[in-house]
């Protein structure tokens, strides 16, 4: 997620802004950043969601078995029908 949003920031400034940052460094900087600060806000603010109306999911869970993964989702959220 991290690689990703740095390339689609440099995309961006590229196509879009009225300049290009010299450095790509500051983009990087920057995202790393704000994934900080809302990765925070999350854990400090997660705590008010309901029980039942969140799941957690690593992404290791997804990439080994995707459907396993999906299944916890839907059982986590008591949605059926998986």
């Amino acid at each position: 997620l991290y690689l990703s949003t740095v390339k689609l920031w440099k995309s961006l400034a590229d196509k879009h802004g009225l300049h290009t940052p010299r450095r790509d460094d500051r983009i990087r900087e920057k995202v790393f950043s704000e994934f900080r600060v809302l990765h925070e806000r999350y854990e400090a603010a997660k705590s008010l969601i309901p029980p039942g109306d969140l799941v957690e999911l690593r992404y290791e869970e997804l990439a080994a078995d995707p459907v396993a993964a999906v299944g916890k989702v839907y059982d986590g959220l008591g949605l059926g029908g998986w």
